[in-house]
């Protein structure tokens, strides 16, 4: 498979998360929800503090099979903003109107008189307060029900009042039907995928400090346009600072379960054709077939065979040394 960093993972936030989850960080992203920020994700907070951080990476990551989704709760949102900070108002669904009390409701069984229980109550005992009798058995002088709601206005009961919601944010109201589901998801780390989170969270600082005091302008990774127009995506390039458009060097990692075929080396050599590079690494993991190799050495790119992760940047840096004329 190819090693190449889809684009979407190219941003430092990314290579930062995919660093943790290399160094054993974190296996898990599990969410947490607060009425100030509504959804957000603390082990993430704390490898990236910004409070305005955009959590739709994780669904790259999850896209790209680095992490797996799962779901975890859910939430209801507002139907026009989308925001989490809702304010519920319960209505009388008679009359409308928001002046509801609630409470145990108790029926008398001899005069069929229904009420809250705070109506029945005369110190110490229940007393019906339509007939005055005293209601001494449950089960035999009265039932409860259950929790009522009795409104102020118009003294209609109800079991279930309607329900009005109001957005705290942009102010609009509306009711159960037309509410939105928000569903939240913990985000583990796939296992299986390591060696490739190894590969795409790869550090080139040392290699990036050294050829850049030796004036050079490095990017990794890097995009370069070719005279073709298309844009190529490499592992790591080394630009001219004199004149920016003339590549030095590109370099992509192959990694791959068995040996890596030709057509991985001449993909490689093409893009690096068309961005005009005059010299060209491919790291193998774990190295190329013999037409591969034959063909690496004809179309001059230096190859890396058989290197663990850690081990790429210092090897990529050791080629580079070799060339008098750079270092």
């Amino acid at each position: 498979m190819s090693c190449e960093i889809p684009g979407p993972l190219r941003k430092p936030e990314v290579r930062r998360i995919l660093k943790a989850i290399k160094e054993g960080e974190v296996t898990e992203f599990k969410p947490s929800l607060s009425y100030e920020r509504g959804v957000f994700y603390p082990k993430i907070d704390k490898i990236l503090p910004d409070s305005n951080l955009d959590y739709g990476f994780l669904e790259d990551l999850e896209r790209y099979g680095i992490l797996r989704k799962e779901f975890y709760d859910a939430i209801v949102t507002c139907p026009s903003c989308g925001s989490h900070r809702l304010i519920l108002k319960l209505r009388c669904p008679s009359c409308g109107s928001t002046r509801l009390n609630k409470g145990s409701m108790i029926e008398h069984f001899r005069c069929g008189y229904v009420d809250l229980e705070d109506r029945f109550l005369k110190g110490e005992n229940l007393v019906c307060p339509k007939c005055g009798k005293e209601l001494r058995m449950l089960g035999v002088d009265y039932r409860r029900p259950g929790v009522f709601f009795k409104c102020g206005s118009c003294g209609s009961i109800t079991a279930i009042p309607d329900q009005e919601y109001v957005c705290s944010d942009c102010e609009k109201k509306f009711d159960l039907e037309e509410l939105s589901i928000k569903e939240m998801f913990t985000f583990k780390v796939e296992p299986h995928r390591r060696p490739l989170i190894e590969m795409w969270s790869m550090d080139f600082g040392e290699l990036a400090e050294v050829l850049g005091k030796a004036g050079y302008i490095v990017k990794c990774p890097a995009t370069l346009k070719g005279a073709s127009g298309v844009e190529h995506n490499f592992e790591f390039a080394l630009l001219n600072p004199e004149t920016p458009n003339n590549v030095e060097y590109v370099m992509d990692v192959e990694l791959e379960e068995n040996e890596i075929n030709e057509v991985k080396v001449l993909s490689f050599f093409a893009k690096a054709f068309d961005v005009k590079a005059k010299r060209k690494i491919l790291v193998a993991i774990p190295k190329l077939n013999q037409r591969a190799r034959e063909m690496a050495k004809n179309y001059k790119i230096t190859v890396l065979e058989n290197l663990s992760p850690k081990d790429i940047p210092s090897a990529v840096l050791e080629a580079i040394k070799k060339k008098k004329d750079l270092l």
